[in-house]
């Protein structure tokens, strides 16, 4: 195993240790710099389109 998967698999088993204390998906994505689609968000929309003729 090279340390890079070592590192892989202790971070993963930092991770399930925290679901496993109730952690929020949040708060472990942000302690772990995931927060990119934190809590599994739509991603941003625009504006709405206007639509003609309601």
């Amino acid at each position: 195993m090279t340390e890079e998967e070592r590192q892989r698999q202790q971070r993963r088993q930092e991770i399930a240790r925290l679901w496993a204390e109730g952690e929020s998906c949040r708060a472990i994505g942000e302690r772990f710099g995931l927060t990119r689609q934190a809590g599994g968000a739509a991603p941003l929309q625009g504006p709405p389109v206007p639509r003609h003729g309601r």
